[in-house]
């Protein structure tokens, strides 16, 4: 049985903030969070981007679902990109706990509009290049357009009216 390593990146809005969190669980249950299962991590953004939690840092479901509990509200502007190139830089990584052998995906929410760079074409080849998948959830009135340059199949693109 080949496990995932899925990383989950996503900027927090205060007024939804208990609906994200609930739903990167329920997403995390799905994954088999174990020592020798899968592994999930989350960066958080808002202007910069920041690690929360690492593959290795949660090894059962229940440890992760408390790191996620505690999550905190960081506020800000939205900087996709730089989710993107943190989670890219500092967690699929073997240092973080990543296993190289294992299906490797983003599952990038958003609600919202990059701020700053959108390289998204380099980006997308960086992530291609390393065999990591990347699934899109758009909340709302998002860049539609440049969000999809993200995403090598039109199926991992989804948008939702609301949490």
């Amino acid at each position: 049985r080949k496990y995932a390593n899925i990383l989950l990146i996503f900027n927090i809005n205060i007024c939804e903030l208990l609906i994200e969190k609930t739903f990167t669980k329920k997403l995390a249950r799905v994954i088999d969070i174990s020592p020798s299962g899968g592994r999930a991590g989350v960066v958080l953004f808002n202007s910069y981007a920041y690690t929360r939690i690492k593959f290795n840092t949660h090894n059962t479901y229940t440890a992760f679902a408390g790191g996620v509990d505690r999550l905190p509200f960081t506020g800000g502007g939205t900087s996709i990109t730089w989710g993107l190139k943190i989670a890219l830089s500092q967690l699929f990584q073997a240092s973080a706990g990543m296993r190289s052998n294992s299906y490797k995906e983003v599952v990038l929410i958003t609600d919202g509009r990059d701020w700053g760079s959108t390289d998204y074409d380099s980006i997308a080849r960086q992530y291609r290049s390393r065999g990591i998948k990347i699934i899109i959830i758009g909340v709302g009135n998002v860049d539609q357009r440049n969000l999809r340059r993200l995403v090598a199949n039109s199926k991992d693109f989804y948008i939702a009216n609301n949490f």
